[in-house]
Protein backbone atom coordinates (compact mmCIF):
# COMPACT_ATOMS: atom_id res chain seq x y z
CA UNK A 1 0.00 0.00 0.00
CA UNK A 2 1.58 3.62 -0.47
CA UNK A 3 2.55 5.46 2.43
CA UNK A 4 0.78 8.54 3.28
CA UNK A 5 2.30 9.79 6.26
CA UNK A 6 3.46 12.89 5.88
CA UNK A 7 0.83 14.01 3.37
CA UNK A 8 -0.88 16.53 4.71
CA UNK A 9 1.35 18.31 7.91
CA UNK A 10 -1.28 20.91 9.55
CA UNK A 11 0.54 24.37 11.31
CA UNK A 12 0.37 23.58 15.52
CA UNK A 13 0.04 26.28 17.72
CA UNK A 14 1.04 25.52 21.31
CA UNK A 15 -1.01 28.22 22.71
CA UNK A 16 -4.07 28.85 24.10
CA UNK A 17 -7.33 28.74 21.26
CA UNK A 18 -8.42 32.15 21.88
CA UNK A 19 -5.28 33.86 21.17
CA UNK A 20 -4.65 32.13 17.63
CA UNK A 21 -5.96 34.51 14.88
CA UNK A 22 -8.59 33.96 12.45
CA UNK A 23 -6.41 33.30 9.71
CA UNK A 24 -4.56 30.57 11.45
CA UNK A 25 -7.67 29.29 12.45
CA UNK A 26 -9.19 28.76 9.01
CA UNK A 27 -5.92 27.57 7.53
CA UNK A 28 -6.65 24.83 10.73
CA UNK A 29 -10.27 23.98 9.74
CA UNK A 30 -8.88 23.93 5.81
CA UNK A 31 -6.12 21.17 7.12
CA UNK A 32 -8.47 19.45 9.56
CA UNK A 33 -10.61 18.90 6.56
CA UNK A 34 -7.51 17.50 4.02
CA UNK A 35 -6.34 15.21 7.38
CA UNK A 36 -10.29 13.59 7.06
CA UNK A 37 -10.24 13.10 3.41
CA UNK A 38 -6.81 11.48 3.46
CA UNK A 39 -8.50 9.22 6.40
CA UNK A 40 -11.01 8.39 4.19
CA UNK A 41 -8.62 7.48 1.34
CA UNK A 42 -6.26 5.06 3.39
CA UNK A 43 -9.58 2.91 4.63
CA UNK A 44 -10.60 3.01 0.73
CA UNK A 45 -7.09 1.55 0.14
CA UNK A 46 -7.08 -0.59 3.12
CA UNK A 47 -10.69 -2.26 2.34
CA UNK A 48 -10.42 -3.26 -1.46
CA UNK A 49 -6.79 -5.31 -0.39
CA UNK A 50 -4.24 -2.28 -0.98
CA UNK A 51 -2.14 -2.53 -4.03
CA UNK A 52 -3.48 -4.94 -6.43
CA UNK A 53 -1.28 -8.34 -7.27
CA UNK A 54 -2.90 -8.99 -10.24
CA UNK A 55 -5.41 -11.78 -10.90
CA UNK A 56 -6.97 -13.89 -8.10
CA UNK A 57 -4.26 -12.47 -6.10
CA UNK A 58 -5.29 -13.37 -1.66
CA UNK A 59 -6.57 -10.51 -0.33
CA UNK A 60 -7.10 -9.77 3.84
CA UNK A 61 -10.01 -11.43 3.84
CA UNK A 62 -8.90 -14.91 2.62
CA UNK A 63 -7.89 -15.81 6.38
CA UNK A 64 -11.34 -14.90 7.84
CA UNK A 65 -12.92 -17.15 9.62
CA UNK A 66 -15.51 -19.36 7.87
CA UNK A 67 -18.36 -21.85 8.68
CA UNK A 68 -18.06 -25.15 6.20
CA UNK A 69 -21.07 -27.97 6.35
CA UNK A 70 -19.53 -31.52 5.31
CA UNK A 71 -21.43 -34.64 4.63
CA UNK A 72 -19.90 -37.66 5.78
CA UNK A 73 -21.54 -41.35 6.18
CA UNK A 74 -20.80 -43.59 9.64
CA UNK A 75 -17.27 -45.46 7.97
CA UNK A 76 -14.62 -44.27 6.62
CA UNK A 77 -16.23 -41.97 3.66
CA UNK A 78 -15.69 -38.69 5.90
CA UNK A 79 -11.66 -40.60 7.41
CA UNK A 80 -9.72 -36.85 5.87
CA UNK A 81 -12.42 -34.64 7.48
CA UNK A 82 -12.61 -36.05 11.09
CA UNK A 83 -8.47 -36.11 10.81
CA UNK A 84 -8.19 -32.66 9.50
CA UNK A 85 -10.62 -31.71 12.64
CA UNK A 86 -8.53 -33.81 15.19
CA UNK A 87 -5.40 -32.31 13.93
CA UNK A 88 -5.94 -29.07 13.53
CA UNK A 89 -5.93 -28.72 9.80
CA UNK A 90 -9.26 -27.01 9.66
CA UNK A 91 -8.10 -24.52 12.72
CA UNK A 92 -5.61 -23.45 11.33
CA UNK A 93 -6.89 -22.41 7.80
CA UNK A 94 -9.51 -20.82 10.07
CA UNK A 95 -12.22 -23.13 9.14
CA UNK A 96 -15.11 -24.25 11.31
CA UNK A 97 -16.30 -27.66 10.06
CA UNK A 98 -19.85 -28.83 11.21
CA UNK A 99 -19.95 -32.22 10.52
CA UNK A 100 -23.38 -33.76 9.09
CA UNK A 101 -24.14 -37.80 8.73
CA UNK A 102 -26.03 -39.35 5.75
CA UNK A 103 -26.13 -42.73 5.19
CA UNK A 104 -24.38 -42.87 2.09
CA UNK A 105 -22.87 -40.17 -0.35
CA UNK A 106 -25.51 -39.78 -2.61
CA UNK A 107 -27.71 -38.76 0.25
CA UNK A 108 -25.01 -36.18 1.38
CA UNK A 109 -24.93 -34.93 -2.21
CA UNK A 110 -28.98 -34.47 -2.01
CA UNK A 111 -28.20 -32.53 1.27
CA UNK A 112 -25.88 -30.27 -0.98
CA UNK A 113 -28.68 -29.91 -3.60
CA UNK A 114 -31.08 -29.27 -0.76
CA UNK A 115 -28.52 -26.17 0.60
CA UNK A 116 -28.76 -29.11 4.05
CA UNK A 117 -25.06 -29.12 3.50
CA UNK A 118 -21.74 -27.46 1.48
CA UNK A 119 -19.99 -30.17 0.80
CA UNK A 120 -20.12 -33.75 0.33
CA UNK A 121 -17.23 -36.85 -0.51
CA UNK A 122 -18.68 -39.52 -2.54
CA UNK A 123 -17.50 -42.63 -4.69
CA UNK A 124 -17.28 -42.75 -8.28
CA UNK A 125 -20.28 -44.45 -8.82
CA UNK A 126 -22.70 -42.77 -5.93
CA UNK A 127 -21.44 -39.38 -7.61
CA UNK A 128 -22.03 -40.08 -11.06
CA UNK A 129 -25.42 -40.99 -10.02
CA UNK A 130 -26.28 -37.81 -8.75
CA UNK A 131 -24.49 -35.26 -10.57
CA UNK A 132 -26.26 -32.77 -12.57
CA UNK A 133 -25.82 -29.31 -14.56
CA UNK A 134 -26.04 -27.28 -10.57
CA UNK A 135 -23.16 -29.10 -8.92
CA UNK A 136 -19.40 -29.04 -9.34
CA UNK A 137 -16.83 -32.16 -8.54
CA UNK A 138 -13.97 -29.95 -6.35
CA UNK A 139 -11.63 -32.95 -5.29
CA UNK A 140 -10.39 -36.05 -5.17
CA UNK A 141 -9.47 -37.51 -1.85
CA UNK A 142 -8.81 -41.20 -2.71
CA UNK A 143 -8.05 -44.24 -5.53
CA UNK A 144 -9.57 -47.02 -3.39
CA UNK A 145 -7.98 -50.57 -4.76
CA UNK A 146 -9.92 -53.01 -6.65
CA UNK A 147 -11.29 -56.07 -4.56
CA UNK A 148 -13.85 -54.62 -2.94
CA UNK A 149 -16.60 -56.75 -4.91
CA UNK A 150 -16.40 -60.27 -4.78
CA UNK A 151 -17.47 -62.96 -6.97
CA UNK A 152 -18.78 -65.77 -5.14
CA UNK A 153 -20.28 -68.92 -6.71
CA UNK A 154 -22.29 -72.11 -5.47
CA UNK A 155 -19.53 -75.37 -4.65
CA UNK A 156 -18.62 -77.16 -7.16
CA UNK A 157 -17.50 -74.00 -9.05
CA UNK A 158 -14.11 -73.17 -8.54
CA UNK A 159 -12.89 -71.16 -11.26
CA UNK A 160 -14.26 -68.14 -13.79
CA UNK A 161 -14.16 -70.48 -16.31
CA UNK A 162 -17.00 -72.82 -15.23
CA UNK A 163 -19.56 -70.18 -15.14
CA UNK A 164 -20.72 -71.20 -19.11
CA UNK A 165 -24.43 -71.78 -19.20
CA UNK A 166 -24.94 -70.74 -15.03
CA UNK A 167 -27.23 -68.20 -14.13
CA UNK A 168 -25.72 -64.95 -12.43
CA UNK A 169 -26.98 -62.43 -9.96
CA UNK A 170 -26.62 -58.68 -9.53
CA UNK A 171 -28.10 -56.11 -8.03
CA UNK A 172 -30.09 -53.63 -10.30
CA UNK A 173 -28.92 -50.21 -11.41
CA UNK A 174 -26.10 -50.26 -9.43
CA UNK A 175 -21.92 -50.32 -9.20
CA UNK A 176 -22.44 -54.11 -9.13
CA UNK A 177 -24.33 -54.57 -12.09
CA UNK A 178 -21.46 -52.41 -14.04
CA UNK A 179 -19.01 -54.45 -13.23
CA UNK A 180 -21.20 -58.30 -13.10
CA UNK A 181 -22.01 -56.66 -16.78
CA UNK A 182 -18.05 -55.79 -17.71
CA UNK A 183 -16.80 -59.16 -16.05
CA UNK A 184 -18.95 -61.30 -18.14
CA UNK A 185 -18.21 -59.34 -21.08
CA UNK A 186 -14.42 -59.73 -20.83
CA UNK A 187 -14.46 -63.61 -19.80
CA UNK A 188 -16.99 -64.09 -22.89
CA UNK A 189 -19.30 -65.41 -20.93
CA UNK A 190 -22.19 -65.19 -23.65
CA UNK A 191 -23.94 -68.04 -22.61
CA UNK A 192 -24.86 -67.01 -19.05
CA UNK A 193 -28.24 -66.17 -17.83
CA UNK A 194 -28.16 -62.50 -15.72
CA UNK A 195 -30.48 -63.01 -12.98
CA UNK A 196 -31.73 -58.98 -11.60
CA UNK A 197 -32.05 -58.89 -7.38
CA UNK A 198 -32.95 -55.88 -5.64
CA UNK A 199 -30.41 -55.65 -3.44
CA UNK A 200 -27.68 -57.34 -1.70
CA UNK A 201 -29.62 -59.42 0.88
CA UNK A 202 -31.50 -60.69 -2.00
CA UNK A 203 -28.36 -61.46 -3.74
CA UNK A 204 -27.22 -63.65 -0.69
CA UNK A 205 -30.56 -65.23 -0.16
CA UNK A 206 -30.21 -66.36 -3.84
CA UNK A 207 -26.96 -67.98 -3.44
CA UNK A 208 -27.49 -69.32 -0.07
CA UNK A 209 -30.65 -71.12 -2.07
CA UNK A 210 -29.43 -71.98 -5.55
CA UNK A 211 -31.68 -69.56 -7.00
CA UNK A 212 -28.09 -68.39 -9.12
CA UNK A 213 -25.16 -70.12 -9.10
CA UNK A 214 -22.74 -66.74 -8.40
CA UNK A 215 -23.06 -63.00 -7.90
CA UNK A 216 -20.63 -60.35 -7.29
CA UNK A 217 -21.18 -59.85 -3.53
CA UNK A 218 -19.33 -57.11 -1.17
CA UNK A 219 -19.37 -55.63 2.67
CA UNK A 220 -21.13 -57.87 4.66
CA UNK A 221 -22.35 -59.89 2.06
CA UNK A 222 -18.65 -61.47 1.74
CA UNK A 223 -18.59 -62.21 5.20
CA UNK A 224 -21.98 -64.18 4.80
CA UNK A 225 -20.67 -65.91 1.93
CA UNK A 226 -17.35 -67.36 3.61
CA UNK A 227 -19.36 -68.65 6.60
CA UNK A 228 -21.46 -70.66 3.84
CA UNK A 229 -20.24 -74.33 2.95
CA UNK A 230 -21.83 -74.33 0.34
CA UNK A 231 -20.58 -71.22 -1.13
CA UNK A 232 -17.08 -69.48 -2.04
CA UNK A 233 -14.75 -66.81 -3.29
CA UNK A 234 -13.76 -67.84 -6.49
CA UNK A 235 -12.73 -64.17 -8.16
CA UNK A 236 -12.77 -60.10 -7.14
CA UNK A 237 -13.58 -57.24 -9.59
CA UNK A 238 -9.86 -56.37 -10.16
CA UNK A 239 -10.29 -57.60 -13.93
CA UNK A 240 -12.91 -55.37 -14.70
CA UNK A 241 -11.45 -52.23 -12.45
CA UNK A 242 -8.16 -50.57 -13.22
CA UNK A 243 -5.00 -49.60 -10.88
CA UNK A 244 -5.72 -46.43 -9.63
CA UNK A 245 -9.24 -45.87 -11.88
CA UNK A 246 -11.81 -45.47 -8.68
CA UNK A 247 -11.97 -42.32 -6.59
CA UNK A 248 -13.96 -40.39 -3.67
CA UNK A 249 -14.90 -37.17 -4.56
CA UNK A 250 -15.85 -33.98 -3.36
CA UNK A 251 -18.74 -32.00 -4.74
CA UNK A 252 -19.92 -28.95 -4.07
CA UNK A 253 -23.04 -26.38 -5.53
CA UNK A 254 -21.94 -24.42 -8.71
CA UNK A 255 -23.08 -21.16 -7.49
CA UNK A 256 -21.06 -21.88 -3.89
CA UNK A 257 -17.97 -23.21 -5.93
CA UNK A 258 -17.65 -19.53 -7.87
CA UNK A 259 -18.38 -17.43 -4.61
CA UNK A 260 -15.77 -18.92 -1.77
CA UNK A 261 -12.91 -20.09 -4.01
CA UNK A 262 -10.97 -18.93 -1.18
CA UNK A 263 -12.57 -20.67 1.26
CA UNK A 264 -13.05 -24.24 -0.94
CA UNK A 265 -8.94 -23.54 -1.19
CA UNK A 266 -8.15 -23.36 2.58
CA UNK A 267 -10.47 -26.86 2.62
CA UNK A 268 -8.91 -28.87 0.62
CA UNK A 269 -5.38 -27.42 2.10
CA UNK A 270 -6.95 -29.71 5.62
CA UNK A 271 -7.89 -31.89 3.15
CA UNK A 272 -4.47 -32.63 1.53
CA UNK A 273 -2.59 -32.44 4.87
CA UNK A 274 -5.03 -34.68 6.96
CA UNK A 275 -4.38 -37.20 3.91
CA UNK A 276 -0.41 -37.02 4.21
CA UNK A 277 -1.15 -37.70 7.91
CA UNK A 278 -3.25 -40.74 7.16
CA UNK A 279 -0.85 -41.52 4.35
CA UNK A 280 2.52 -41.73 7.31
CA UNK A 281 -0.30 -42.36 10.13
CA UNK A 282 -2.68 -44.96 8.60
CA UNK A 283 -3.19 -46.77 12.31
CA UNK A 284 -3.66 -42.90 13.84
CA UNK A 285 -5.94 -42.39 11.25
CA UNK A 286 -7.90 -45.58 11.71
CA UNK A 287 -8.77 -44.54 15.55
CA UNK A 288 -9.63 -41.26 14.86
CA UNK A 289 -12.51 -41.73 12.43
CA UNK A 290 -13.59 -44.97 14.94
CA UNK A 291 -13.47 -42.61 17.46
CA UNK A 292 -16.16 -39.87 15.60
CA UNK A 293 -17.86 -42.79 13.71
CA UNK A 294 -18.37 -44.72 16.96
CA UNK A 295 -16.98 -47.84 15.24
CA UNK A 296 -14.46 -50.56 16.38
CA UNK A 297 -10.91 -49.42 14.73
CA UNK A 298 -10.42 -53.22 13.99
CA UNK A 299 -13.02 -52.61 11.13
CA UNK A 300 -11.77 -49.28 10.30
CA UNK A 301 -8.00 -49.92 9.99
CA UNK A 302 -7.97 -52.59 6.71
CA UNK A 303 -10.46 -50.55 5.28
CA UNK A 304 -8.38 -47.34 5.54
CA UNK A 305 -5.55 -49.42 3.23
CA UNK A 306 -8.00 -50.24 0.59
CA UNK A 307 -9.07 -46.89 0.24
CA UNK A 308 -5.63 -45.40 -0.41
CA UNK A 309 -6.76 -41.91 0.10
CA UNK A 310 -4.83 -39.59 -2.01
CA UNK A 311 -4.57 -35.69 -3.33
CA UNK A 312 -4.84 -36.43 -6.91
CA UNK A 313 -6.80 -36.69 -10.01
CA UNK A 314 -5.44 -39.35 -13.07
CA UNK A 315 -6.43 -40.08 -16.53
CA UNK A 316 -7.08 -43.47 -15.09
CA UNK A 317 -10.03 -41.86 -12.86
CA UNK A 318 -11.23 -39.96 -15.99
CA UNK A 319 -11.21 -42.86 -17.98
CA UNK A 320 -13.02 -45.25 -15.80
CA UNK A 321 -15.31 -42.57 -14.82
CA UNK A 322 -16.38 -42.22 -18.77
CA UNK A 323 -17.16 -46.06 -18.47
CA UNK A 324 -19.42 -45.86 -15.42
CA UNK A 325 -21.31 -42.67 -17.32
CA UNK A 326 -21.40 -44.90 -20.06
CA UNK A 327 -23.44 -47.57 -18.01
CA UNK A 328 -25.61 -45.15 -16.28
CA UNK A 329 -26.84 -43.35 -19.23
CA UNK A 330 -27.66 -46.78 -21.09
CA UNK A 331 -29.98 -46.97 -17.73
CA UNK A 332 -31.78 -44.00 -18.13
CA UNK A 333 -30.25 -42.76 -14.79
CA UNK A 334 -28.02 -40.24 -15.84
CA UNK A 335 -28.16 -36.10 -15.11
CA UNK A 336 -24.95 -35.40 -16.03
CA UNK A 337 -25.01 -35.66 -20.34
CA UNK A 338 -22.83 -32.54 -20.80
CA UNK A 339 -19.08 -33.14 -21.20
CA UNK A 340 -17.70 -34.66 -18.14
CA UNK A 341 -15.29 -31.94 -18.03
CA UNK A 342 -17.88 -29.29 -17.60
CA UNK A 343 -18.78 -31.13 -14.17
CA UNK A 344 -15.33 -30.41 -12.79
CA UNK A 345 -13.71 -27.26 -10.99
CA UNK A 346 -10.24 -28.28 -9.66
CA UNK A 347 -8.68 -24.57 -9.97
CA UNK A 348 -8.65 -25.06 -5.97
CA UNK A 349 -6.95 -28.65 -5.58
CA UNK A 350 -4.17 -27.55 -8.71
CA UNK A 351 -3.73 -24.33 -6.67
CA UNK A 352 -2.86 -26.47 -3.26
CA UNK A 353 -0.88 -29.12 -4.84
CA UNK A 354 0.41 -27.92 -7.88
CA UNK A 355 0.34 -31.51 -10.15
CA UNK A 356 -2.04 -33.12 -8.18
CA UNK A 357 -4.51 -32.81 -11.16
CA UNK A 358 -2.96 -34.66 -14.33
CA UNK A 359 -6.71 -35.90 -15.70
CA UNK A 360 -7.36 -33.62 -19.09
CA UNK A 361 -3.65 -32.16 -19.80
CA UNK A 362 -2.87 -32.80 -22.72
Amino acid sequence: MPNYAGLVACPTNTSKETSVPLRNRRNRSLCAALVAATAMLLAACSSSGGDPAGPGAPGPDNNAAANVRITTDSFVIGLPMWVAMDQGYFAKQHITVTPETYQTGVDGIKAVIAGQADIAPALDFGMLSALSPGLKVVGAIASPKAGFNQLAARKPITSPSELAGKKIGFVTGTAEENITREYVKNQHLTDVQLIALPGLFELVGALKSGHVDAGFVWADGVAQVKADKNLSVIADDSSVIGTGAQGIYLVAKASWVAEHQDILQRVLTAYRDAINYTIANPGQAAAIDAKAVKAQVSAIEPVVAVEAFSFKFTPNQVAWLEQERTFLASKGTSNATGELKSYFDLRAMEAVEPGSVTAWSS
